[in-house]
């Protein structure tokens, strides 16, 4: 049973143990350990996509969908390759239609570094980025406690944290001082970011426009991940001190912002999955590109 064997191995379940008919989260098999299981299928069956996992919730549900798609690499018998013995190698991979997707531009924010090629260098020379709290953030000296559970204290004076969130030049970005002192971090950064990708990719807005222009409107799409906004928590604070502002966290307006700033008449999406948001995020943007939609008739190469 080669994958019943392969979940046995991965999560170090005694032989023999493991019910295919058990779901993983029963099993207890969680993100990390269905990567390392893809990881170890992709020696047979090549590149593995870790959604399959989600959508067949047992080991005989994944060997069915798995017998449907690798039909030549179980030999004769394919209604359940996966859960018996004799297992033949496909000689031929899966090829895709799809045409490819350029990536042109980058940029990129990150804690100990401010840019893309910092980040890779630091990493490059084995930096550890985790540092003690900034004072600029808070007085860690007021909060930690060493005592975990400790009443209006925590344990943790440890962590990554982005260089330069207050610098940000609103008047550059047609935004009053006052209105950016009320935007979420994220929807700053996010615009600011943006910019500096345009930059990477030698782009001005009116060339980004031009460049994806279809039946004469110019149809460029921004499509973020954003999860955990509590910027507006901090409206709380100031009204009990009588101090009537209120920060916003709306997820919506860190992709209309970018949208709004350059004139861009595509779809403009804010994704919220949680740890995926990211990854769903450019996962929609390219299915956008590949099938089109109701803003893109044709799909924009």
């Amino acid at each position: 049973m080669w994958l019943t064997g392969l979940v046995e191995q991965t999560a170090r379940f005694p032989e023999g143990s493991v019910d295919p008919d058990a779901s993983f989260d029963l099993l207890g098999i969680d993100s990390l350990m269905l990567r390392r299981l893809g990881v170890a299928m992709e020696a047979r069956l090549g590149p593995q996509q870790t959604s399959q996992f989600y959508e067949h919730r047992t080991i005989r549900e994944l060997a069915g969908k798995l017998a449907a798609d690798y039909p030549e690499a179980f030999g004769s018998a394919p209604s359940q390759p996966l859960l018996g013995a004799d297992i033949r190698l496909a000689q031929q991979g899966h090829t895709s239609a799809r045409e490819d997707i350029a990536i042109i531009g980058m940029a990129g924010l990150f804690p100990g570094a401010r840019d893309v090629d910092e980040l890779w260098d630091k990493l490059l020379t084995g930096q550890d980025l985790v540092t003690s709290v900034p004072k600029e953030r808070w007085d860690n000296e007021r909060w930690y406690s060493k005592r975990p559970a400790t009443p209006g204290r925590t344990n943790g004076k440890w962590g990554g944290f982005l260089e330069g969130v207050a610098e940000f030049a609103p008047l550059f970005f047609e935004i009053s001082p006052r209105e950016a002192e009320f935007l979420d971090p994220q929807e700053r950064l996010f615009l600011q970011t943006t910019w500096h990708a345009m930059e990477d990719a030698a782009l001005t807005p009116r060339m980004l426009r031009n460049s994806a222009e279809v039946d004469g409107e110019h149809r460029v799409g921004v499509f973020v991940g954003v999860t955990s906004g509590q910027y507006q928590l901090l409206g709380m604070e100031q009204w009990a001190k009588g101090n009537m502002v209120s920060p916003t966290s709306s997820y919506w307006s860190v992709a209309n912002r970018v949208s709004y700033f350059l004139d861009l008449n595509g779809p403009s999406m804010t994704i919220d999955s949680a740890c995926s948001s990211s990854l769903v995020a450019l996962h929609e943007a390219c299915e956008n590109i590949h099938r089109g939609s109701r803003w893109w008739p044709s799909p924009v190469q």
